[in-house]
């Protein structure tokens, strides 16, 4: 059996956080972060959107409103979402060294 190496750079988190994915036309989309690491996440959504398409990713409250935002590009395109890559790293997913 051979073993598939998982060429991302960084650990992922499952994650399971509803999320606004607003497009440079100002437009919103409801999305659902299922995976996330420190450079950048999967998003499962309905939407179509084109690789290399830049995006913002919003989290969102309880209340439906907006929590915090990233820049990113759309990197790669699945059947039933995105995969996108943030403009700068998420650095709050660092993991502490132990020594």
């Amino acid at each position: 059996m051979k073993k598939i190496l998982d060429k991302r750079r960084d650990l992922r988190f499952p994650k399971k956080q509803p999320i606004a994915i607003i497009t440079e036309e100002r437009v919103a989309y409801k999305g659902t972060l299922t995976d996330k690491s420190k450079w950048g996440a999967f998003v499962s959504t309905k939407k179509h959107f084109l690789v290399g398409q830049n995006l913002i990713i919003a989290s969102l409250s309880n209340d439906n409103k907006i929590k915090e935002k990233k820049k990113a590009q759309v990197m790669r395109i699945s059947r039933v979402g995105i995969g996108v890559k943030y403009n700068k790293g998420d650095f709050s997913l660092s993991i502490p060294y132990r020594f």
